[in-house]
Parts: structure tokens; C-alpha cells; sequence
């Protein structure tokens, strides 16, 4: 696991020193890189490669992290002891959660079937982490399909972005008798409050259209870093990586003559406390669905 994340970051510093290079060449300034934001209702322009590399340095690393204790929970005591699970991804970007999902399911259960769907408005493509941690397919889709037939609907960092609209045309879609929601939600002193409000509207709709909560969980992530979640304290083998992010203003040829003071906007170290994540767990079951003698005849 720690050489995976070894490897995802010198792939990021050495994608990102590229497109700093190629800014710096064509005198393009970075004024983007200050609309890496996470207010209520602003929505990063994903679409940008540089702006996407960033992000991706920044706070990809606590993301894996934060995925990879979220679906510990699932596999060892939320749904345990299936032969095959399918993740639909809402909002799946460079697939972080996919690559999560496969470290935690190897550790879990290591013959299980790893099936992976993800969805996104911004192609990610040349970020998608294709990893092989343990047998998985992945299928990319332009729509939503009427029927989504997975066992685990996850919005990884993505519920924020979605307005009510998406949430009810989702909610209008054929699910399988029995799965998990997942989300990742914003947290500074406290959980997002617009977040909260979302995942409660999805909830009501999938009770309006026959499901009960069966369960309700929260994971949190423990201890003074991220990293000491996943035995990988201290992560200090690409400190020169992370200092990388946190001077990016050094790298824009405008940095002498701008006056919107641009370091203290675009200059921010990596995420590594524990106190920003919050996740929350729900399995929802059919109201009238068939009763089954063992989880295996649901999904197997």
C-alpha cells in the first residue's frame, strides 16, 4: 500500500513540474490555481489538467485513506463474506476510491470479485488510477443506465457537487433490493451542513420510493495523521512533492508584478489531519423485497 502511494505521488510532482514548466514557457500565469475551493456551491473547474494534478497532490493521498477505512467498514462488518461486489461511483474522478476499495478487499476477503462502475461529467482519463490491486473491471459511463445494479453506490467527495435536481433523477433509477450509501462528506469544525441536507433529501427519496434504513454508520479517521491509519507514519519519502504545492506562486512568471498577493491563495501543503473526514454509512433494503437465506442469493 505505502509503495502504491509512494507512486502516485511522484507520478503527480512529476506531471504537475511538467505542466508548471509548459505554463512557464508559454508565459501563462496560474490565477486558476486559486479556484481549488471547497465553499458551499463553488464547484473547482475539474476539467483543467494543472488544476486537476494539484488537487490530486494536495489531497489525494488523505483521500485514499479516508476510502480505505470506509470500505474496511463495509467489507469486514457492514456486508461481509460476499463472493462479488460492485461499486457504482458517483463522482469517481481519478478513481482514488476504486483503488481504496481494492487494498481494503484484498485484506478482507481476498477471493472476493471486485467490480467497479464509475461515473463522472469530467474525464479524468489521464488520471485514472488503473493499479491491478486485485481483479476488477471497470466500465466508464456518458449516462446513467435505468438500472444500476450494485451493491455499493458511492459519492466519494462528490455530494457537494450535485444540486437536488441530479439527486432526484438518481433517486428515479432501478436499484437493487438491498445496498449500501455511501458518502464522504466536507468537514471543518464540524460536518458540512449543506452536505448533510443533500444526503438527507437523497435518503427521503429512496424511502418515497420503497426502501427503509436498515443501518446507519459513521467512520471517522483516528490518531494525529492520516497516515498512522494505514501504518505508513511518518510519509516523508516525497516531502520535496508536497513542499512542491505549497510554493506553486515561485513557479508563475507574474509572481513579481501581481498585487493580488497569489501565495497566500494558491500556496497550501497537502492534507494530512485527521480532523477534516467524516463518512457516512447507510444500508438500504426494499421495503417488499424477497427474503434470502444468506447474502450470498442477493448478489453472489
Amino acid at each position: 500500500m505505502q509503495q502504491y502511494l509512494n507512486d502516485f505521488v511522484r507520478r503527480k510532482k512529476e506531471r504537475i513540474e511538467a505542466e508548471l514548466s509548459a505554463h512557464r514557457t508559454n508565459n501563462i500565469p496560474l490565477c486558476k490555481l486559486k479556484n481549488i475551493s471547497f465553499l458551499p456551491n463553488y464547484v473547482p473547474d475539474y476539467s483543467d489538467s494543472l488544476l486537476r494534478n494539484v488537487y490530486l497532490l494536495r489531497y489525494g493521498v488523505a483521500y485514499f485513506v479516508e476510502y480505505y477505512r470506509l470500505y474496511e467498514k463495509i467489507f469486514s462488518s457492514i456486508l461481509p463474506g460476499y463472493r462479488s461486489y460492485t461499486i457504482f461511483s458517483v463522482g469517481c474522478g481519478a478513481h482514488i476510491d476504486k483503488v481504496a476499495a481494492q487494498f481494503a478487499l484484498k485484506k478482507y476477503q481476498l477471493y472476493a470479485q471486485l467490480n467497479y462502475v464509475g461515473f463522472d461529467c469530467v474525464n479524468w482519463a489521464d488520471e485514472v488510477e488503473c493499479t491491478a490491486v486485485h481483479p476488477c473491471t471497470i466500465q466508464c459511463t456518458n449516462s446513467l443506465h435505468r438500472r444500476i445494479d450494485a451493491n455499493i453506490v458511492a459519492f466519494p467527495k462528490s455530494i457537494s457537487e450535485l444540486d437536488e435536481n441530479f439527486l432526484d433523477d438518481f433517486a428515479e433509477h432501478d436499484f437493487s433490493d438491498k445496498f449500501i450509501l455511501a458518502f464522504s462528506l466536507r468537514k471543518g469544525d464540524v460536518v458540512s451542513p449543506e452536505d448533510t441536507l443533500k444526503v438527507e433529501h437523497l435518503l427521503s427519496r429512496f424511502v418515497t420510493h420503497g426502501y427503509h434504513i436498515e443501518y446507519k454508520g459513521s467512520v471517522m479517521i483516528d490518531d494525529s495523521s492520516i497516515f498512522k491509519n494505514i501504518d505508513a507514519y511518518p510519509f516523508v519519502e516525497h516531502s520535496d512533492a508536497f513542499e512542491l504545492v505549497n510554493e506553486l506562486d515561485t513557479y508563475c512568471h507574474l509572481r513579481d508584478t501581481c498585487s493580488e498577493q497569489c501565495a497566500t491563495l494558491i500556496n497550501k501543503k497537502p492534507m494530512t489531519a485527521p480532523t477534516y473526514f467524516h463518512d457516512d454509512l447507510y444500508l438500504l433494503e426494499k421495503n417488499d423485497a424477497a427474503p434470502s437465506p444468506n447474502n450470498f442469493a442477493i448478489f453472489g
